[in-house]
């Protein structure tokens, strides 16, 4: 009886009770977000560690780590368009700037993924379209976790990842980034 009492007062103090209502997610939202996040991390770590292995033409990660890429994009872009029943305004800004923004991140990194790996440079405007497409996926969210998420991303891949290439490191801080960037992303699109 003691042990009960005890356990009423602290949660009436911290109001755990209520904890539940603290935050409200979009199930419809979240479950698309995952898979869309999903998709594309798979297909970067697919890709990466093929090229990493020094197998570039894998069957397996030539092939679908792009396609889950792509799709991971796609299915990001339509998550964030869509509202609570999975319907889509299609001629929305934030519509556009969805698909405007994945549609370039995605062939960006293609572009640059093929550049690469021909042993050219990407030059300037390829990376420049990566952080916009990153910095107008962030805007069409509109909370600070997206923008938490997208600065996560940028950094991983925009500096922790270059540095690892030229410093020989397979296992450092950019995979990390990456992924808690998309979590963060994830979340707050699911708000």
């Amino acid at each position: 009886m003691e042990q009960n009492n005890f356990i009423f007062r602290i949660s009436e103090k911290y109001n755990i009770a209520n904890v539940y209502n603290m935050v409200s997610l979009n199930n419809n939202k979240l479950f698309l977000s995952i898979l869309g996040a999903v998709g594309v991390i798979l297909g970067v770590i697919m890709k990466n560690s093929t090229e990493q292995m020094k197998i570039p033409d894998h069957p397996v990660g030539s092939q679908l780590g792009p396609l889950l890429f792509a799709l991971g994009w796609g299915i990001t872009a339509y998550a964030i368009s869509m509202d609570n029943n999975f319907g889509v305004n299609w001629m929305s800004q934030k519509t556009m700037m969805a698909f405007a923004a994945s549609a370039g991140v995605f062939m960006a990194v293609m572009r640059m993924k093929k550049l690469m790996k021909e042993g050219k440079e990407p030059g300037m405007l390829l990376p420049g379209i990566f952080v916009g497409g990153w910095l107008l996926l962030a805007n069409a969210i509109g909370n600070r976790y997206s923008w938490a998420g997208a600065s996560m991303v940028l950094l991983g891949m925009m500096v922790a990842l270059p540095w690892q290439r030229k410093a020989c490191i397979v296992d450092g801080v950019g995979m990390p980034l990456f992924t808690a960037g998309w979590a963060a992303v994830v979340f707050g699109n699911s708000l």
